[in-house]
């Protein structure tokens, strides 16, 4: 129900005149009699007090309705095959306000128990979480793609044309999302914001630099992973442990 009233939302915004056309005839035609008896001089017209003629009121409003909202249909369609969302764009808004994260931080005792290595003897317990929901979804995401649920496209990392990725090739590529990748500063007073596929493997040292600048389809992927209205609430607790905690944290994990 939530997905039609935002289908019918981006329907009316994008043809506002027809919408409000048909509305108004569809509802004009319902009331036909009344209103044309306060208009039109006694008696009326033959062809004013034909139902024929209401009808016809009615369909033609119907008409200008089911237009508005197969002209929105057609246009979604057209758009999940175009990359027109950047996959640091793509990835926070999952992280924030995708159902799933909803539901997994929501389930944190049974979802979310595999620890992130490395990085939580640093972290509070609040950001204990955040972490390992990072990497459950960012792991969720990277299925999708090995399974053509969720379409990419990027540029290779050699150069050329942006062209559409085999979901095939996700099976030896893999996106980090780094902090560095996820928050740095946009161009032009730093870096470009985007995200790069690099080749899948345990050692991090000689990975091959495969694609850059990954994007998605918005209405492929969010089909997906759908979004809430609100952004997840996080509380303004700090994720990192003080120095003197964390060195005794990393000094237990060793």
């Amino acid at each position: 129900m939530r997905d039609f009233v935002r289908f019918t939302f981006r329907a009316v915004s994008s043809q506002p005149v027809q919408t409000a056309a048909g509305a108004a005839m569809t509802v004009c035609g319902v009331s036909y009699q009344a209103w044309l008896t306060d208009l039109l001089a006694q008696p009326l017209p033959w062809w004013a007090a034909s139902h024929a003629t209401q009808l016809a009121v009615i369909s033609v409003g119907v008409l200008f309705l089911t237009y508005v909202f197969w002209h929105q249909a057609q246009s979604e369609i057209g758009n999940e095959d175009r990359p027109n969302i950047g996959a640091v764009e793509a990835y926070k808004a999952i992280l924030s306000r995708s159902r799933r994260a909803f539901e997994l931080v929501g389930k944190r005792q049974e979802m979310l128990n595999i620890p992130v290595r490395y990085a939580e003897p640093f972290l509070t317990n609040e950001g204990i979480i955040e972490a390992r929901l990072r990497a459950r979804l960012k792991d969720e995401l990277h299925d999708a793609l090995r399974q053509g649920h969720v379409k990419s496209w990027a540029t290779s990392g050699s150069g050329g044309p942006e062209k559409p990725l085999d979901a095939l090739e996700w099976d030896n590529m893999e996106m980090e999302f780094s902090d560095d990748e996820l928050y740095a500063i946009p161009w032009p007073f730093g870096g470009d914001r985007q995200i790069s596929a690099w080749q899948r493997k345990p050692d991090p040292r000689g990975k091959i630099h495969c694609y850059v600048n990954v994007k998605f389809s918005r209405s492929n992927l969010f089909r997906e992973f759908p979004l809430r209205n609100w952004p997840r609430r996080i509380d303004y607790v700090p994720l990192l442990k003080d120095r003197k905690d964390a060195g005794q944290g990393s000094q237990e994990a060793l």
